[in-house]
């Protein structure tokens, strides 16, 4: 039975391709970074981590 991956796709001047959870946030660490997330990821890159974005409703914070 196969497990299912997450993935998150990340864009370079070449295009976008997604990736693992664990090969985007090694990419995005690098120095000088030739990918990024995409305007209209569900993620964001925090503290060297990938999350959830998240937005404020009602005073509490709801994820997307």
């Amino acid at each position: 039975m196969n497990a299912k991956v997450t993935t998150v796709a990340l864009e370079s001047i070449l295009g976008r391709q997604e990736f693992t959870v664990a090969e985007a946030e090694s990419l995005l660490r690098m120095k000088n970074p030739q990918w990024s997330l995409p305007k209209d990821s569900p993620y964001e890159f925090v503290n060297n981590a990938l999350q959830r974005r998240t937005t404020e409703k009602k005073g509490e914070r709801v994820q997307k």
